[in-house]
């Protein structure tokens, strides 16, 4: 997030909560401590942080270290979310099982297979 885009973060959130102090020290801190998170990330935190929170009357300005920690925990949860659902590879069958063909060759068939070549 650049400078310019941190200022308009702090301003979006300022629209929310007068709480918010709009100070050029407020602003460089917002800028300084958000550099590496994107600005669409930063609103849809900020809307969260206002729009679902638990008693909206006892709320707390929020801070852009709290913007970085539910940012920092929403990737984590994204990526676990994605190494989750990623296909695992299928382990690969060597061929029947030895006591298949054990059973197949007292009924007479597969006479021509080595029993120690197939998995136990």
């Amino acid at each position: 997030m650049t400078p310019a885009e941190a200022n308009a973060l702090l301003a979006y959130a300022r629209g929310l909560d007068n709480l918010i102090p709009n100070t050029d020290a407020n602003a460089d801190t917002w800028a300084r401590s958000l550099a590496s998170i994107p600005l669409e990330a930063g609103r849809v935190i900020v809307q969260d942080y206002y729009g679902r929170h638990h008693s909206p009357d006892e709320m707390k300005p929020i801070t852009p270290a709290q913007v970085r920690r539910l940012y920092q925990n929403r990737a984590a949860s994204f990526e676990a979310k994605q190494r989750a659902t990623k296909a695992l590879p299928r382990p690969s069958k060597k061929g029947p099982p030895r006591r298949f063909i054990e059973q197949m060759q007292r009924l007479g068939y597969l006479t021509d297979r080595d029993k120690a070549q197939y998995r136990p």
